[in-house]
């Protein structure tokens, strides 16, 4: 602020004016009654007349420096621009400077590459191209490998006797029952036979076997001597053979145990008529 101090009397040289008082200091008329009036930095005068005009040429409201995270910026005539760096744009309206970052942020300047994502997916790397992402897995879906290509959701696939239960965010995986196998006590003395079965002869005298008319090929039959003896008969069309040797035909054919305690596994090797003894103790005699 400035201000003028007069005399309305006497002889002052500056026509009545004595001092004029600025923001800082005082300035007083010289001897020819005369005060100049300057401009600084960004301010100007002009005169005309009885008057005296200050002037701003605009000017940074005295910003000298701007200091950045790296280097300081300066203003020149009067302006200073705001510009984006990398992944960075700026805009302006009116007295306002907007910042925005530049969309999609790419993956070199830490972004996805993409503005959107699945959801529930899972995020796969692609070097600097923007990510890829998985379907949403559903229950008990893992991400499994691909030599050479990103990884698949996948379920897991059960093995032999294995058995997979599958739940959200979880998996079972358990032994499964295989075909099962059950032993029968036979105190008469004779019985048809059934696939996967074990049988205990359990009569004093001789128990007759028949081999079951229907068996698949891997069915098993095993036949025990507990009290007494057996005899396996074979059906019309059916055959038993122990190593180099085949029952003959029915109904002549057979395959007999003589003591007890023997003991016989047959496999089937052939649907409904072929079986072959894999396994026996004791002493068994074929016909």
């Amino acid at each position: 602020m400035s201000q003028i101090s007069t005399n309305s009397g006497g002889s002052s040289p500056g026509g009545g004016v004595q001092t004029v008082s600025g923001d800082t200091g005082t300035a007083t008329p010289d001897a020819n009654g005369q005060v100049n009036i300057v401009g600084t930095g960004s301010t100007t005068t002009s005169a005309a007349g009885n008057t005296v005009t200050v002037n701003s040429t605009g000017g940074t409201g005295g910003i000298t420096t701007v200091p950045t995270d790296s280097g300081s910026a300066t203003p020149s005539a009067g302006s200073l621009s705001i510009v984006g760096g990398t992944g960075i744009n700026t805009s302006g309206s009116g007295s306002s400077v907007t910042v925005n970052i530049d969309s999609p942020v790419t993956v070199s300047n830490g972004g996805t590459g993409v503005t959107t994502l699945t959801n529930g997916g899972v995020l796969l790397g692609s070097g600097t191209a923007a990510v890829g992402v998985t379907a949403q897995m559903t229950s008990g879906q893992l991400l499994i490998g691909s030599t050479g290509a990103d990884p698949v959701p996948a379920n897991l696939v059960a093995g032999a006797n294995i058995a997979i239960t599958e739940s959200a965010g979880g998996i079972e995986i358990a032994a499964s029952a295989g075909s099962s196998f059950t032993w029968n006590n036979v105190t008469g003395i004779s019985q048809v036979m059934s696939s996967n079965n074990g049988y205990v002869a359990s009569n004093a005298v001789n128990v007759g076997f028949s081999l079951p008319a229907t068996a698949a090929f891997g069915d098993i039959i095993e036949i025990t001597a507990a009290i007494g003896t057996f005899v396996i008969v074979p059906g019309v069309g059916q055959s038993i053979r122990f190593g180099n040797q085949t029952t003959s035909a029915n109904p002549t054919g057979a395959v007999m145990a003589t003591s007890l305690g023997d003991w016989i596994r047959l496999l089937c090797v052939t649907a409904n008529t072929g079986w072959q003894v894999i396994g026996s103790l004791g002493n068994i005699n074929i016909a």
